[in-house]
């Protein structure tokens, strides 16, 4: 039977850290390069939902602040 180089623990040790290593890495990319973007991809879609609602809105104000002659162009 042959016997166990006596370095194999620690080898395998550092071997193991290593994979370790790029898992946490590949992770740590991953969250950067496609996560981070489509959530500010999502912060922008409300953001531009929400300012389309809000000029709705005020158009809407404006338009029912004016007198009813002033929409149809009428004269009395």
């Amino acid at each position: 039977m042959k016997q166990r180089e006596e370095g194999g623990a620690v080898a395998t040790t550092f071997s193991v850290l290593a994979v370790l290593a790029l898992m946490i890495g590949f992770c740590a990319f991953f969250t950067v390069f496609l996560v981070v973007p489509f959530v500010i991809f999502l912060i922008g879609l409300f953001a531009l939902v929400y300012y389309e609602q809000k000029q709705k809105a005020a158009k809407k104000k404006k338009t029912s602040a004016l007198p009813p002659d002033a929409t149809t162009g009428a004269t009395s």
